[in-house]
């Protein structure tokens, strides 16, 4: 049994370290063909590549990484079930809970639409 990390070909820098400090584990790109066996754990880091074996136990679906890549319609998503802070996708919206709603000021992060890596 070993751990494969599945990282796209541009994506998952750090799992370097990740894959040197664990026992048992390798850091595969998409594009590498590596042979999977049945009792291998596939983690899936961002890539939604196919896996040549049905019988591994994968961590990451490829339709849960799909739904996480738009990370700002995640997150609303999730803020509106209570597992994360209030997301607003505009600052228009955002100075408009503030200054009609009184909503009080919190700490934001802004992002671009497009980003990657954090």
């Amino acid at each position: 049994m070993s751990n494969i990390i599945l990282t796209a070909n541009d994506f998952g820098h750090n799992t370097y370290y990740i894959s040197d400090a664990m026992k048992d584990t390798k850091r595969v790109k998409s594009g590498e063909l590596v042979d999977v066996n049945d009792d291998d754990w596939v983690i899936r880091w961002g890539c939604t590549a196919r896996i040549r074996n049905d019988k591994a136990k994968v961590i990451n679906r490829k339709s849960a990484i799909r739904e996480t890549m738009d990370k700002g319609g995640f997150r609303q998503r999730v803020a509106a079930i209570g597992h994360a802070p209030r997301t607003w996708m505009d600052k228009q919206d955002f100075a408009y809970d503030i200054v009609f709603n009184h909503e009080p000021f919190v700490p934001v992060i802004v992002r671009p639409q497009a980003h990657q890596r954090s």
